[in-house]
C-alpha cells in the first residue's frame, strides 16, 4: 500500500472525510511537509499553518518556506508568531502552540487540525512515559484523535507511518524541508531517546521496531478505555467510589481504577505511586480520614471514598431579606429560613462557601465553636461541607444556613424590629 493511501486512511480512521476541510500543523521538517503535500495530492481541502514560536535565530524562514511551499500548491496558509512563557520551555511550547492552532482552524472554518506524527513519535513518547515512570495512560501514548478545543478536534493520520517511510516518500519525490537545528541537542529527554536509544531498539528489532512500540501503545489505549468503564461501575455519582465494589478488585485492578479516578477528578494533581497507594490505604482507615495533595482532597466516607480537588465552591443560590411588619411571638422557620433582629444586622452582609477556621456564636450556647464541629456534630459529610452557604455581617459568621443561626442577631425580649431571611438555592445542573 502506498504512503498516500496508508495516510487517506488513517484520516479517515480519525473521523475525517473526503470534504472535510483540514488545518495541518506545519513546521517545515519531513513529516508536516509529506502530510500537506499528501493531502493535497489526495484532495483535501487543506490550509497550512506554521506557528513561530521565536526560540531560535531564522525561525521566521521556516515560515517562509511554509508559506511559499503553499503557494505553489495553491492551498491557503497562515502564519502565528506566539510567546513561550520560561519554565519548562517544550510543555510551554506545545501549549501554545495547540491554542494557536484551534484559533487558526476556527478562523478559517476547518474541524480538523492534523499533525505529521510518526510511529517514531509515538515510540520515543512511550518510552520517556517509561522513564519517568508514568502509568497506563502514559503507555497509552498519543491516541490518534481527540478534542482540541470547542468545535475542532485534532488528527494524527500518521501515527503508523515509520520516519524512515516519510523521508523516503520526500527524496523520490524530489520534496524539499527544512531540519530543525533544536532536534540535535540532547538537551531535551525525546531528542536523546531519539539518537541513541531508538538506533539501539532498532539494532536488536529491526527497522520496524517503532511500529510494534505504537502498536502496544495502541493496547494500552484499549486498556484505558477498560478502566474508565469499571470506575463507571464502581462509582455511584461523580467522585465517589464504593469501598466495596474497590475491595472487589485486585490490587494491580485498584490501583488502575484508583490512578483513573485522579485524571478524571482531579487532573492537576501527580499521580505517582506513593499517592495511589495513600489512597489504597484509606479503604482500611477510619471514617473522616483523608489524603490531601497538590490539587486534590480524598475522604473515607463510610461506604465510600469521595474526591474532591480541593477548589472553592461556588455557592449558587441568593439571600432574600423580608422585613417584617412585627416581632413574631413564634418562629416556624425551615431549614433554609431564619428571623433576625433587623436592628442587629448593621453592615455588609455577604454569603460564601463555608472555609476552614470559620467559628460561630450559637444562638442557646455559650461560647463560640468552629462551623467544622458544628457540621461534624450535624452529620454533614466532610465533602459536602465545602458546599455549606454562611451568612456573614461585617465578616462574622451569623447564619450557618441550615443548621445554626449566630446569638448576635437573633431576635432576643428587646427586638423592635425583625426581618426574614430566607436562602434560595439554585437547582444544581442549572
Amino acid at each position: 500500500m502506498t504512503l498516500a493511501a496508508r495516510v487517506r486512511d488513517g484520516l479517515r480512521a480519525c473521523g475525517v472525510g473526503p470534504a472535510g476541510r483540514v488545518l495541518v500543523a506545519a513546521s517545515a521538517g519531513a513529516d508536516s511537509t509529506v502530510l500537506l503535500r499528501t493531502l493535497v495530492g489526495l484532495g483535501q481541502p487543506v490550509v497550512a499553518c506554521h506557528v513561530d514560536h521565536g526560540l531560535r535565530e531564522g525561525s521566521a524562514a521556516d515560515g517562509d518556506f511554509v508559506a511559499t511551499l503553499a503557494a505553489d500548491l495553491g492551498v491557503g496558509a497562515d502564519r502565528v508568531a506566539v510567546a513561550v512563557a520560561p519554565g519548562n520551555v517544550q510543555a510551554q511550547a506545545r501549549a501554545v502552540r495547540y491554542r494557536a492552532l484551534a484559533e487558526a482552524a476556527r478562523r478559517h472554518g476547518c474541524p480538523f487540525v492534523a499533525t505529521g506524527h510518526t510511529a517514531d513519535d509515538q515510540a520515543e513518547t512511550v518510552l520517556a512515559a517509561l522513564v519517568r515512570g508514568a502509568g497506563l495512560r502514559g503507555l497509552a501514548g498519543m491516541p490518534s484523535t481527540r478534542p482540541l478545543s470547542e468545535g475542532v478536534t485534532l488528527v494524527r493520520p500518521m501515527l503508523d507511518v515509520l520516519r524512515a517511510e516519510v523521508e523516503a516518500e520526500a527524496e523520490s519525490n524530489g520534496w524539499a524541508w527544512r531540519d530543525d537545528p533544536s532536534n540535535t541537542t540532547e538537551a531535551y529527554r525525546r531528542n536523546w531517546l531519539r539518537r541513541n536509544v531508538m538506533p539501539l531498539l532498532r539494532s536488536q528489532g529491526g527497522e520496524d521496531v517503532a511500529r510494534r512500540v505504537a502498536a502496544s501503545a495502541a493496547t494500552a489505549r484499549a486498556s484505558v478505555g477498560l478502566v474508565r468503564r469499571t470506575l463507571a461501575s464502581v462509582s455511584d455519582a461523580p467522585g465517589r467510589v464504593r469501598l466495596g465494589a474497590l475491595s472487589g478488585l485486585s490490587g494491580e485492578e485498584r490501583g488502575l481504577v484508583l490512578a483513573e479516578a485522579v485524571a478524571q477528578w482531579a487532573p492537576d494533581a501527580v499521580r505517582s505511586r506513593a499517592l495511589l497507594d495513600r489512597l489504597a490505604a484509606l479503604l482500611g482507615a477510619e471514617v473522616g480520614a483523608r489524603v490531601e495533595a497538590a490539587g486534590l482532597r480524598v475522604w473515607r466516607e463510610a461506604d465510600a471514598l469521595r474526591f474532591d480537588t480541593g477548589s472553592t465552591a461556588e455557592i449558587a443560590g441568593r439571600l432574600v431579606v423580608t422585613p417584617l411588619d412585627a416581632v413574631p411571638d413564634t418562629f416556624d422557620s425551615g431549614p433554609s429560613e431564619e428571623t433576625v433582629d433587623a436592628d442587629r444586622v448593621e453592615g455588609d452582609v455577604d454569603v460564601r462557601a463555608w472555609q476552614e477556621g470559620d467559628r460561630i456564636r450559637p444562638h442557646g450556647m455559650e461560647g463560640s465553636q468552629l462551623v467544622s464541629d458544628l457540621l461534624r456534630d450535624r452529620g454533614v459529610a466532610r465533602a459536602d461541607r465545602a458546599r455549606v452557604p454562611v451568612v456573614l455581617v461585617d465578616g462574622e459568621v451569623a447564619w450557618v444556613v441550615g443548621h445554626r443561626l449566630a446569638a448576635f442577631v437573633a431576635v432576643h425580649p428587646e427586638t423592635r424590629r425583625a426581618a426574614r431571611w430566607a436562602w434560595h438555592a439554585e437547582p444544581e445542573g442549572r
